[in-house]
């Protein structure tokens, strides 16, 4: 999976996914327990959720048919771990729940922070899967220890999303 960076897309509206993210969260009591690991899967239930054999390149994509009689589609790749589904499967929301113009998101190596819309389904990603608790207290410990690691196997994310959560946090109060 390529690095994901806590840099912040200048372009990108981050309250509107402040708002998402907050409606998303308090709607659906994601973060009760800021303390376990954050279970999203009942978002999911209003969609076509697929996990299939992509190309390696590919980690998944959320594709609306825009049929009345059809749920929309959010493919995984199969052959990720579950730091990088989670990641994905959050991402690939993101698109759906900030209302991105495109039939068709793609989540491709290399370009999953490429511009202002990957950016932002990106941070939803960030808020949905890590608590505001968490990187509210740093990511050092007592003894300066770094946190980082242990923070992402905590809520089973990659270690960098826990550095663009905290950008966020930093830029945004939330």
């Amino acid at each position: 999976m390529e690095t994901i960076t806590g840099s912040l897309h200048p372009q990108a509206d981050y309250q509107k996914v402040v708002r998402v993210a907050y409606r998303l969260i308090e709607t659906y009591n994601l973060h009760r327990h800021p303390g376990e690991m954050i279970d999203i899967a009942s978002l999911f239930t209003y969609f076509d959720l697929r996990i299939m054999d992509l190309p390696p390149h590919i980690y998944g994509f959320t594709l609306d048919l825009e049929r009345p009689d059809s749920k929309i589609i959010i493919a995984l790749n199969s052959t990720m771990d579950t730091c990088q589904t989670r990641f994905v499967a959050g991402h690939e929301l993101g698109h759906v729940a900030l209302w991105h113009e495109s039939q068709f998101n793609e989540c491709v190596m290399g370009k999953a922070l490429f511009n202002r819309l990957e950016k932002e389904a990106t941070a939803l990603s960030a808020y949905l899967l890590l608590p505001r608790q968490t990187v509210a207290q740093g990511l050092t410990g007592a003894n300066n220890e770094i946190l980082l690691d242990k923070i992402a196997d905590w809520y089973k994310v990659p270690p960098q999303l826990v550095l663009v959560r905290r950008a966020l946090y930093a830029a945004t109060g939330y």
